[in-house]
């Protein structure tokens, strides 16, 4: 009886250590949620060849993956300049050793309120959601603007 309150114990103190363990130094790494911040200065910074969107433009909210199911979520809100929306979004796979690269998930069917928002889900590549789970600092998320199709953008690996 002793030895089996023993094993007991030991267990559910293993499993608090486990519980109680620090987080892994990288914060973003594994994560299926990113909360979103988009903005102006992060393509400024980027030398994104679109430019930055007009002063004033600014995204937040979060994004969902869960690259098992192949679902890419996003919601997002826009504060713009008056006459300005979002007309197209996506998430980039940078290439080897550069800030910009090529379309990973184009997700425009998602822009809502006539280019103030984007919500809800769709079907994502399987390889892309799972590098961005993998390594969210090759990845960013750019919407453009119906200003000569400037951007606001986010590097994921930061947020």
């Amino acid at each position: 009886m002793k030895l089996r309150t023993l094993a007991v114990g030991a267990a559910a103190t293993g499993i608090l250590a486990l519980t109680a363990a620090p987080a892994q130094a990288d914060h973003t790494k594994g994560k299926k949620y990113f909360d979103l911040e988009l903005t102006p200065q992060a393509a400024v910074d980027a030398d994104d060849p679109f430019g930055a969107a007009p002063e004033g433009s600014v995204g937040t909210g979060a994004m969902y993956l869960n690259h098992g199911q192949e679902r890419f979520c996003l919601f997002l809100d826009f504060d713009l300049p008056e006459d300005v929306q979002i007309v197209a979004l996506h998430l980039h796979e940078k290439a080897p050793g550069e800030q910009n690269g090529g379309i990973a998930i184009d997700a425009s069917d998602l822009i809502v309120d006539g280019g103030e928002s984007t919500t809800g889900c769709m079907t994502g590549d399987r390889d892309s959601l799972r590098g961005v789970l993998s390594d969210p600092d090759e990845y960013y998320i750019n919407a453009h603007t119906n200003e000569d199709l400037t951007v606001v953008r986010t590097e994921l690996g930061r947020n």
